[in-house]
């Protein structure tokens, strides 16, 4: 059976219909102070669009396909929101009244203002959006699907869990888009795997695998021991391909970073022991990808906007899906250069400073659906090394076992740096 989110929500400009509703080109109003009365309904070649009565040249065209997904998710029972940052959301809910989407039920056109439960008109992040449809819905954001054309609204999805389709076409959103999101949040739900925080049971999670670990502070262990992710901060530490959780399969990087620009009190400081809730899913339901430190590709969170951010992030799931076939959700696999700091005594390491170290990179969603760590402190974490158990895991020697896609491209990068036959 075919499952679809319990939300689907749409940006307006650019996505549901093409140009920008902009109330600040009203000037010569056949209404005074009534901005969308001067608004009429016009049809033209098989177009729908609205427009300024006095000046047609201020218009918006109907995205063609929008009226038929409108019909698609209303016949599902999917609730239907809009959230928008355009100023003036009495123009916009006019603009939507005059179009129409047929109603499965009966078969006539109905306003599509009437099919819309959730009505977020408002200029401010979309974050601020989602947190009241959440509130009024008492729904979870991974059971909503969000369409928009600007990638800084990726960040519904970053920090919140909402699954985001990006609309890149200049005339908005298509049924292809519509089908394309829908598959990406399905394909999101198939590697759910709900946490069992009942540690009543001699094993909450009996088929768990260990695939790595993290240094991180006090506040960041108990939001992964709860297997939530940590809660967003803005931080000087990069993230060099998106924000996403950093695993470690060698347990002398983990303690490195969770000392590395820290507060250097070393009770707040914490090493967790990364799992996956079921082994079967991590191996086979979730896309993996060993991808080389391509910078067309990377991000600097440090010194880059937003903007910038969610583009670049963006920009590598598109490359990923076109270049390898690898579809969201994915866990990104990469070689990271010695860092010089890894051999200062204060850090009590012994890592080969003429050898890069491997990471794993665990986007948020996927940190939402399976995973979840269990902590140790710092101190814990020395003591339990030195007796040999906590193995290294050595990521590429799981290529095989885990279903890991190693592009040309990364093979021939470790080539290039001495690293022989490194994926055995």
């Amino acid at each position: 059976m075919l499952t679809y989110p319990k939300i689907v929500a749409f940006d307006l400009d650019g996505t549901a219909w093409y140009q920008w509703l902009n109330g600040k080109k009203f000037k010569n109003l056949v209404v005074p102070h009534q901005k969308e009365d001067n608004l009429e309904y016009v049809t033209h070649n098989g177009q729908h669009s609205v427009r300024d009565k006095r000046n047609h040249q201020n218009n918006v065209i109907l995205a063609t396909d929008f009226p038929r997904i409108i019909t698609e998710l209303v016949m599902r029972d999917v609730h239907i929101a809009i959230v928008s940052r355009n100023t003036d959301k009495a123009l916009c809910d006019r603009a939507l009244y005059y179009f129409q989407a047929k109603d499965p039920k009966t078969k006539e056109d109905r306003s599509i203002i009437e099919y819309i439960e959730y009505d977020e008109v408002k200029n401010e992040s979309k974050l601020n959006h989602f947190h009241r449809i959440k509130g009024w819905s008492g729904l979870p954001y991974h059971e909503m699907l969000i369409f928009d054309d600007l990638p800084l609204n990726l960040e519904v999805e970053t920090w919140e869990g909402v699954t985001f389709k990006l609309i890149t076409h200049k005339t908005g959103i298509t049924w292809d888009d519509f089908m394309s999101g829908i598959s990406e949040w399905r394909g999101n739900q198939r590697i759910n795997v709900p946490f069992n925080s009942d540690f009543r049971l001699l094993d909450p999670h009996p088929n768990k695998m260990l695939i790595g670990y993290v240094g991180t502070d006090i506040d960041g262990a108990k939001a992964y021991a709860a297997g939530e992710r940590r809660p967003f901060s803005k931080t000087t530490r990069p993230a060099r391909w998106g924000y996403g959780l950093y695993v470690a399969d060698n347990p002398q990087v983990a303690m490195f970073f969770a000392q590395w620009k820290r507060d250097k009190n070393i009770s707040q400081l914490r090493v967790c022991k990364v799992y996956a809730r079921d082994r079967d899913t991590f191996k086979n339901k979730l896309a993996k990808v060993w991808f080389w430190p391509n910078p067309a590709y990377m991000t600097d969170n440090v010194h880059s906007s937003k903007q910038q951010i969610a583009s670049k992030q963006l920009e590598l799931d598109k490359h990923l899906q076109e270049a390898f076939d690898v579809k969201k959700p994915y866990i990104l696999f990469s070689r990271h250069n010695y860092m010089p700091p890894m051999g200062q005594q204060e850090y009590q390491l012994s890592i080969n400073p003429n050898k890069r170290f491997n990471e794993m990179v665990i986007y948020p969603q996927i940190q939402d659906a399976l995973m979840y760590g269990h902590v140790l402190t710092l101190t814990e974490a020395r003591k339990i090394h030195m007796t040999g158990k906590l193995p290294k895991i050595q990521y590429e020697h799981h290529v095989k076992d885990w279903n890991i896609v190693v592009p040309p491209a990364t093979k021939q990068d470790c080539e290039r740096r001495g690293e022989h036959n490194f994926f055995k």
